[in-house]
């Protein structure tokens, strides 16, 4: 599975004449183990996993009232995961995950079935 996430807002007006901003992205490869079978659970609207993985993620601020642009650089990491995914229909459903992924310790979204 390739992992892509991007996160960003372009600059943005506060108060006058202040503008600030951010930009953070992350790439990454991953696996996960879909452990309903393991665990019992006998559902197609259900699927639970857990995963690891590897990426790249970096992270900049700017913002003008300090005077402040700041590049914190990139970095490779290793990430983890737990999660579920419901399905409200055949094809389509909702996900959620906890854990170290790049971004964030938390992620919510939609998922779909090709």
């Amino acid at each position: 599975m390739l992992d892509y996430q991007f996160s960003g807002l372009p600059k943005q007006l506060h108060s006058g004449n202040y503008r600030w901003g951010y930009s953070a992205t992350y790439y990454g490869l991953r696996a996960s183990y879909h452990a309903n079978r393991i665990l019992g659970i006998n559902s197609a609207k259900f699927d639970l996993y857990a995963g690891a993985g590897l990426g790249y993620t970096s992270f900049k601020w700017n913002d003008d009232y300090y005077g402040r642009n700041v590049d914190y650089g990139s970095r490779v990491f290793l990430n983890y995961f737990i999660g579920s995914r419901y399905y409200f229909t055949k094809k389509i459903g909702a996900y959620a995950e906890l854990g170290y992924t790049g971004l964030s310790s938390t992620r919510i979204g939609l998922t779909a079935k090709f």
